[in-house]
């Protein structure tokens, strides 16, 4: 995810490696959450296309906030707005 190409993105989605990890000592660590912070807008994109947008609502951080939130405590608003699109809801 460090750097700007996606084929290492690709390659673990098509292992179905997991985008969110549930385990309270490595959640914040999640793939989706860590392009997040990184502001990697291509690989959430990549993450939302391969699973149902309403279900990112199931994915906490470690404070219990979900993927809009999260992207919305690190001012990415390039994220906050395209997971806005997506119908990724404020509520948590």
């Amino acid at each position: 995810l460090k750097g700007d190409k996606l084929d290492s993105v690709m390659y673990l989605l098509n292992k179905n490696v997991p985008i969110w990890y549930e385990e309270p000592e490595i959640v914040d660590n999640s793939p989706i959450f860590y392009a997040i912070k990184l502001g990697r807008l291509q690989a959430i994109e990549l993450f939302v296309d391969r699973i149902e947008a309403s279900r990112l609502m199931e994915f906490v951080d470690s404070i219990g906030h979900n993927p809009l939130v999260h992207a919305a405590e690190v001012r990415n608003y390039e994220v906050i707005n395209y997971l806005s699109i997506r119908g990724i809801s404020l509520d948590v």
